[in-house]
């Protein structure tokens, strides 16, 4: 948490259409200090004022899992 609390904004990106555990808390600690927050969304970006429901530690390693297995 100490490179969101380094930080003047956040920004960030879903995998497979979720947002994974590390980053939902990342977004969370960044609103909670004030920070502005930003999603990246295809071509555009919006900015994000409520933290998004991220999946569980387990549920984000199973997405990344079926991302390299689409992607690599």
């Amino acid at each position: 948490m100490k490179l969101v609390e380094s930080c003047g904004a956040l920004a960030f990106s879903r995998i497979q259409g979720k947002v994974t555990s590390g980053v939902g808390q990342e977004v969370e600690h960044a609103l909670a200090l004030g920070k502005p927050v930003y999603e990246l969304i295809g071509n555009g970006v919006r900015q994000v004022f409520e933290p998004p429901s991220y999946v569980s530690r387990e549920e984000t390693r199973k997405l990344y899992v079926e991302w390299q297995m689409e992607n690599l």
